[in-house]
């Protein structure tokens, strides 16, 4: 009773959990409420109290979530209604979504206000994503779109970012998508909300102020405004790692460290004052919203200045503003807002954290106390001014180092479960950051205030750089210890024997190789298809370093990435090809290698790697001196054994490898062969798999989607001899699981699953 607000929050919990994984029966739910609201009144009992709370969150839940306005052009799409014309506003800022056709395309969320189809008109509003093509919109851009309608597209690796999920928590099911410019065009600029607009701009003005003097460093000035302003963008992909790997990311977001920082800068300012508690929660109060509001209204910074509002509130009704009672009742705020608040990333970062510094601090900070304060058997009365500084400071650093150790705990299952990372660093690093962090944002306030007096502000933003340039160099350093992160597997499956993953770079192939601890990577697909693919599977087994990279040609689609690899993975053995080719990305490769005095292994037809203790892959091709004018047709072709399993990796050598395998190789037979798919030769023909005699083919997207009918055509011809086709067109990643009974394929995006002999067909 005394904890009301955790109490009812534990009520609320169930409730949501249960109307989204269930689907509840509103009218039922409805006549349930009423019975338990006629329970709690009559009877005045704790338990029709709690089934009360809880099925009014079920009912909320339900309307955010399955009667969400955002599943309407799904419901259109189930009509058989796949074309519409819409008009709506543009509510995000357009990112790129690649060039194509000399023509650009980008991706942004809009609230769609008109909807016309098969002669019908509506007035609607519901959120969608856009696929524009042309020249961007902005912000605030009222735009009509001739667009078809498709749900969001689904990952079609493991690991890889879920843009379903995400989106649909926003309230976003679909995605309308323009093909030709003419299909879409921009009707008034300006129609966005009146508050945002007013907030974009003054975010806008803070930015010059705050990077005034210092446009010549663009990295720093990103950070600091990213410090401040929770500008991500402003802040290169690098920089972002790196603070990820000691652990700071959250700097990034505004959350509740920097409604913290924030509040904590404004009561040193207003002291002077004599502003008490409750008049200062009154001032700082709409402060926090409106940095809020200035910093995008993004969920972080929402979220962090209701949790503030009830802190600082509590001091009105007379209650402990830091506790577990606090805290339910700023979660209760949000789930009353929207429920999908609770299946947030953010959410359960922010409240876990806080949860713990609860619990722990206090704790911890008695376990260290002790070590840096002066004798306990000293009377305080004869302490000198150096204890007495000394037990001022102490207790200050064992507080903040408290604080930073419970944080780091809280945050630990959080990281490791989303992002797959262990940060020990991050418990010293922390301790650094958090007090530059707080310097950089104070600077900020007093170069706004100083900025109307003048050049003064100068002094504070080049003051801001030299706590940003610090702040970079502290991350570096611990970014760069031994055992500073590392990545850990959450999967609870036990380690295969031997496991080949295919992912689908769309187009081309990156295979992993796991077998007995050890991992070999097979290409890596350029920058782009390795970011969004193939580093984050890599990371999700939680690899820490590469035994091998083979490197089966010189094409940048198959092996752009390879520097990054090593970067990242330390690879023991890079393996690739005798033979030469005229490819830049490995004239570069080369060059960096010979640089950084690190070797390789060149390999020919005959030649095998040992890749565990009973695991090898053996080179078919090419042999030694085979000449050929395109590097694709001097890839290497592996076979991969483990006991009597094969699998055979075709990369991208098609029509001419394939000859030369029948003209050469007696024993050509495995149980899976992989086609790469990029080649504009014809792969995988009749007389070759004849002779390899497969249960199952894996065969790449085509570059090209006009060549999907022909995957068909050549997926037919296949089901007539007996031989399983598996298009990744359509399963995305495959999955070979090699055991010493049976071969396992399955398909990551459509579920497809096949089961074979360990002993090749004969």
């Amino acid at each position: 009773m005394r904890k009301p607000c955790l109490g009812i929050l534990l009520c609320a919990l169930p409730g949501i959990l249960l109307s989204d994984y269930l689907p509840s029966n509103l009218p039922a739910a409805a006549f349930a409420l009423l019975c338990f609201a006629l329970a709690t009144f009559l009877g005045r009992r704790i338990l029709p109290f709690c089934l009360l709370v809880l099925t009014v969150f079920l009912i909320r839940h339900d309307l955010d979530w399955r009667r969400n306005p955002g599943r309407f052009p799904i419901d259109l799409l189930s009509q058989g209604v796949s074309l519409v014309h819409a008009t709506g506003v543009v509510t995000s800022d357009p990112i790129p979504a690649g060039y194509a056709f000399h023509t650009e395309h980008s991706r942004f969320d809009i609230l769609v206000t008109a909807i016309t189809f098969n002669g019908y008109s509506l007035q609607t509003r519901f959120p969608a994503e856009a696929y524009w093509t042309g020249p961007p919109p902005e912000w605030g851009d009222e735009v009509t779109l001739n667009s078809s309608i498709s749900p969001v597209p689904p990952p079609r690796n493991p690991a890889e970012f879920n843009p379903v999920a995400y989106l649909a928590r926003k309230g976003i099911f679909a995605e309308l998508s323009c093909n030709y410019a003419a299909d879409n065009r921009i009707l008034a600029h300006g129609q966005g909300n009146s508050l945002m607009a007013w907030a974009r701009s003054s975010r806008a003005f803070l930015q010059r102020r705050l990077t005034l003097g210092i446009e010549d460093d663009p990295e720093i000035a990103g950070l600091v405004q990213t410090i401040t302003l929770g500008l991500k963008q402003e802040t290169s992909i690098a920089d972002r790692e790196l603070f990820q790997h000691v652990g700071a990311l959250h700097l990034f977001v505004i959350n509740g460290l920097h409604v913290a920082l924030l509040a904590g800068i404004l009561a040193f300012i207003l002291k002077p004052l004599r502003i008490y508690r409750r008049a200062f929660a009154l001032v700082i109060i709409p402060i926090l919203f409106a940095y809020a509001l200035l910093t995008g209204l993004n969920p972080g910074s929402v979220r962090a200045a209701i949790m503030a509002a009830v802190i600082f509130g509590a001091s009105f009704v007379e209650r402990r503003p830091f506790s577990f009672n606090t805290l339910a009742g700023a979660a209760l705020i949000l789930l009353l807002w929207d429920t999908n608040e609770l299946f947030k990333e953010g959410f359960q970062f922010s409240f876990g954290v806080v949860t713990a510094i609860i619990l722990l601090a206090d704790l911890i900070q008695k376990l260290i106390l002790p070590f840096g304060l002066p004798d306990s058997f000293l009377p305080r009365v004869l302490w000198n001014p150096w204890q007495q500084a000394r037990d001022f400071c102490w207790r200050r650093v064992s507080g903040l180092t408290a604080v930073s150790v419970a944080a780091s705990v809280g945050s630990f299952p959080f990281s490791a479960g989303y992002f797959n990372l262990v940060a020990p660093s991050g418990f010293l690093a922390n301790l650094l950051l958090v007090p530059i962090a707080c310097g950089i944002l104070a600077e900020a306030i007093f170069s706004v205030i100083a900025s109307l007096a003048g050049s003064l502000a100068l002094l504070f933003n080049n003051t801001n750089w030299l706590l940003a340039s610090g702040m970079l160099g502290v991350v570096h350093f611990f970014a760069l210890l031994p055992g500073g992160h590392f990545f850990v597997s959450t999967s609870a499956a036990p380690p295969p024997e031997c496991r080949l993953t295919v992912l689908d770079l769309c187009p081309g192939q990156a295979i992993v190789i796991e077998c007995q601890g050890a991992v070999w990577l097979v290409d890596c697909g350029n920058s782009s298809s390795y970011f969004r693919v193939v580093r984050p599977f890599l990371e999700s087994r939680g690899v820490n370093r590469l035994d091998g990279l083979i490197l089966t040609h010189g094409a940048s689609p198959s092996i752009g990435a390879a520097q990054e690899v090593i970067d990242d993975f330390a690879p023991r053995d890079i393996i690739e090809s005798s033979l030469t080719d005229r490819s830049s990305t490995r004239r570069a490769l080369q060059a960096a290698l010979e640089k950084a005095g690190q070797p390789k292994t060149l390999v020919e037809s005959g030649d095998q790697l040992q890749l565990s203790p009973s695991v090898t892959c053996v080179i078919l091709f090419p042999p030694a001196g085979f000449e050929a004018r395109n590097a694709a047709d001097k890839s290497l072709i592996l076979r991969i054994q483990h006991g009597t399993a094969r699998v055979l990796l075709m990369s991208d050598s098609a029509f001419t490898g394939e000859h030369w395998l029948l003209d050469n190789t007696q024993d050509l037979r495995a149980s899976v062969v992989v086609l790469d798919g990029q080649s504009a030769d014809l792969a995988g023909t009749d007389e070759f798999l004849s002779a390899v005699h497969p249960f199952a083919t894996i065969r790449g997207e085509p570059p090209f989607s006009g060549s999907a009918s022909q995957d068909r055509h050549w997926a037919a011809g296949l089901f007539k001899q007996g031989v399983t086709p598996v298009l990744q067109s359509a399963a995305g990643a495959v999955t070979i699981d090699l055991s010493q009974s049976r071969i396992t394929l399955s398909g990551f995006a459509n579920g497809q699953r096949l089961v074979g002999l360990v002993e090749p067909r004969r």
